[in-house]
């Protein structure tokens, strides 16, 4: 059991009961971490939509690779690359652990 905030609420949850969503990039999560697409940079937007890439869409990291390689997203039934840099153009909201 979480500590209680002075609300009376565990932290992390809101008025409503529901936990806050926290934004990061996605090249800040961690392998087999979970995220709801929030927001991508303007000019990755029309390239990463023709992908199957688009704000709304939940996303699963299935791997990192080491020295600033790509990261492998499984977002519906595909599976896709991106490199660090356009990874990093993305924001995502994750449960706060």
């Amino acid at each position: 059991m979480g500590r209680k905030n002075i609300t009376g609420k565990e932290n992390g949850e809101t008025r409503r009961g529901k936990r806050k969503r926290k934004r990061r990039r996605l090249n800040e999560l961690g392998r087999k971490k979970r995220g709801r697409i929030k927001e991508i940079d303007d000019a990755l937007r029309e390239e990463l939509g023709e992908m199957g890439i688009r704000s709304g869409k939940e996303l699963v990291v299935q791997s990192k690779q080491p020295f600033n390689g790509p990261i492998t997203i499984t977002i519906g039934h595909s599976t896709t690359s991106l490199s660090q840099d356009h990874a990093r153009r993305i924001y995502v909201a994750t449960d706060d652990e």
